[in-house]
């Protein structure tokens, strides 16, 4: 599993792409991160959003959950989610982590995901463009 903080500059897009995203929920079982209670609505934003989320790249396979006994749980899809000036990006393991270890994402990344609109929207692609995604297209 790949580890990055959260809410800093990530280069998981490669570096020219690093000032344009910020790291949410890439968690390592040899890091701390903070816990807490998640309001269920935005589990639910994330879940509604990654159902079909916009993500440009191939996935680089699949990332196991180091943190629990439970085996093989994965994921491949990650998500953009649009900031102010930026884009969140965070794998799909993030529903995982919030409801198994009590992860707490930042509050701006909360609202950020209460805000977004639909993955499918002409409006998320709009916000995408306008927070930095001009370098993903």
């Amino acid at each position: 599993m790949t580890w990055y903080p959260d809410n800093v500059e990530c280069d998981l897009l490669g570096l020219e792409l690093a000032p344009y995203i910020r790291s949410i929920g890439w968690l390592d079982h040899s890091k701390g991160f903070a816990k807490g209670k998640t309001p269920a609505s935005v589990y639910h934003a994330l879940s509604e959003l990654l159902k079909d989320p916009y993500f440009p790249y191939a996935s680089p396979g699949v990332h196991f959950c180091n943190l629990c006994p439970y085996p093989n749980v994965g994921g491949t899809r990650n998500l953009l989610i649009p900031g102010n000036g930026f884009l969140y990006l965070c794998p799909e393991l993030i529903l995982h982590y919030i409801t198994a270890h009590r992860y707490k994402p930042p509050e701006d990344f909360c609202q950020a995901a209460l805000d977004c609109p639909s993955t499918n929207s002409m409006e998320y692609r709009e916000k995408l463009l306008q927070n930095g995604g001009r370098k993903l297209v």
